[in-house]
């Protein structure tokens, strides 16, 4: 795979991610953000994609990360690598200073970029922690009539109207609201391991295993706020999902022995299951985020027949 050296930096970087579901193979160029420079507006912010000359942009087994990194807000930019096939040594990439700090108190945001052939081209901004969520998401940007763009950035704001007042065919309304779902997810599950610590509730264990779970689920009128939220490791989330394990208004764990029935749950299962569990819910440092009681009797009450 082909690579090459500017100032000492090597280019692309040549690797792949993974989210525990899905490999990447990639390849990244990614060069610091900077101010546009004393002609350009107070708000614009860019990137410079120097790279070796010989060095292919684009290759078909991998995809191409277009990134910038702005320290300071600890925040990348990532345009859309189809739409710069191939840019020259220094071509210029923007991105206004309102996106940057956006993404920066969201973890993610976007804005649309006008192209000289009229189209637009939606640009994404992300914190470290959303880098797997943009992978996820990078194939639902690929909007080019204007309309399309303000409505994909809306999604991502949290702005998103329902499917048959969007922009586009059905395809292009259906990425939309893909998107506005992977996104709000990923802000959910955020800042619910934030809170918790990035441990289970239930047991403890952190190892990057944690996950989110709505206490009242959002098909259920629950919301995505962290008092609705447990972080919880992938077995104690899917038993608490499945009502196999109760939280009281104490914070006490226990097992639904009824659930567990329903389940066809053997008796070893039982007792797996509970020796796996602390006697009492690992709460947030932040008690202004501590999960509402009224969420867990609504759970007991859901679980209880």
């Amino acid at each position: 795979m082909p690579t090459g050296r500017v100032n000492g930096v090597e280019r692309p970087v040549v690797c792949e991610a993974s989210d525990g579901r899905r490999v990447w193979a990639l390849r990244i160029f990614c060069w610091n953000i900077t101010h546009g420079g004393a002609n350009r507006p107070p708000d614009e912010f860019r990137v410079q994609t120097r790279r070796p000359g010989s060095v292919p942009f684009l290759v078909g087994d991998r995809t191409t990360l277009v990134l910038g990194y702005d320290a300071g807000r600890d925040v990348f930019a990532a345009w859309d690598a189809a739409q710069h096939p191939n840019p020259s040594v220094s071509a210029s990439l923007q991105i206004p200073r309102g996106t940057l700090d956006d993404a920066e108190s969201r973890g993610v945001a976007a804005y649309t970029r006008p192209l000289a052939s009229g189209d637009v081209e939606v640009v994404a901004a992300f914190r470290p922690e959303y880098a797997a969520d943009y992978l996820r998401i990078s194939g639902l940007l690929d909007a080019t009539a204007p309309a399309e763009g303000r409505a994909t950035v809306d999604a991502i704001q949290g702005d998103a109207a329902p499917i048959d007042e969007l922009p586009g065919n059905l395809e292009r309304r259906r990425k939309i609201v893909a998107l506005s779902v992977v996104v709000r997810d990923a802000r959910f599950r955020v800042r619910v391991v934030a809170a918790y610590g990035g441990r289970c509730a239930f047991c403890g264990l952190g190892a990057s295993l944690v996950q989110a779970a709505h206490i009242v689920p959002v098909h259920d009128s629950g919301d995505d706020r962290i008092a609705n939220g447990l972080a919880a490791c992938p077995t104690h989330h899917l038993a608490f999902d499945r009502g196999l394990i109760v939280v009281g208004d104490d914070h006490s764990i226990s097992l639904n022995p009824g659930a567990l029935a329903r389940s066809g749950a053997a008796e070893e299962d039982h007792v797996v299951l509970g020796e796996g569990l602390n006697a009492q819910l690992r709460l947030p440092a932040d008690t202004s985020v501590a999960p509402d009681p009224a969420g867990f009797a609504a759970h007991r009450d859901r679980w209880a027949g």
